[in-house]
């Protein structure tokens, strides 16, 4: 399942980097699974892979960041992810998986940077102007990507110019006129050409098979067209 796993990144719109990586973990994760396949691991053999992984050196004789034990974990949660949507498995023996918390500085953009980012998706695809209204979203209102991908269809009042995010906690942001027409035209000719007809959903932002952007799909986003 791991070459149609990486196929559905691709699919997806991740990096090439990222998928490279994923592979890497994948793999590691098919040694320590030792003769078993990736299906028939439970949580607490995920639990038991994650602790050597913090305890173990890597190659280079240095314990693991704890960054880079987020990027495994993560690699690992949306493989498991991608096996309970594709009905292979009933329950996602990785949903439990825990990460460090990792600080990272806020980044803020000048107005030029800004709109070099946004003028960077293609307008005449239906996933560049997603991009763009996901971009515009979170570079105007500073959400994070997770919250960001939790947005729903009813998280938007174009009435009152406003936007509902959740995450850690709920907030209305006014939406500037620019961004009111990019979140206009997604709706209008990128997202009815992204629904699926068998998977109806609630969610803002789509992939290209109708189901919710994820928030590493964000992020992917972010990494391919801001500013370093």
């Amino acid at each position: 399942m791991i070459p149609q796993h990486l196929q559905a990144l691709k699919s997806d719109g991740y990096s090439e980097s990222t998928i490279t990586l994923a592979e890497v973990w994948l793999q590691r994760l098919q040694r320590f699974a030792v003769g078993r396949t990736l299906t028939e691991l439970r949580t607490q053999d995920l639990e038991q892979w994650q602790k050597e992984l913090r305890w173990t050196p890597g190659p280079r004789g240095a314990l693991y960041s704890d960054n880079t034990v987020n990027q495994a974990v993560g690699a690992v949660r949306r493989f498991y992810r991608y096996l309970e949507e594709a009905g292979v498995l009933n329950k996602n023996p990785a949903a439990g998986l825990s990460v460090p918390k990792v600080h990272v500085a806020k980044r803020e953009f000048s107005v030029g940077e800004i709109r070099k980012a946004l003028a960077a998706p293609p307008r005449d695809t239906a996933i560049g102007i997603r991009d763009r209204a996901a971009l515009a979203v979170i570079l105007e209102t500073q959400i994070p990507s997770t919250a960001c991908s939790r947005l729903d269809l009813t998280d938007i009042c174009f009435d009152t110019a406003a936007l509902r995010s959740s995450g850690r906690t709920r907030a209305i942001h006014s939406l500037s006129d620019g961004l009111t027409a990019d979140l206009e035209r997604y709706l209008r000719k990128s997202r009815p050409l992204l629904i699926s007809p068998e998977h109806k959903t609630e969610a803002l932002f789509l992939n290209v098979h109708g189901h919710r952007l994820s928030t590493p799909a964000i992020r992917a986003i972010l990494r391919r067209y801001a500013p370093r």
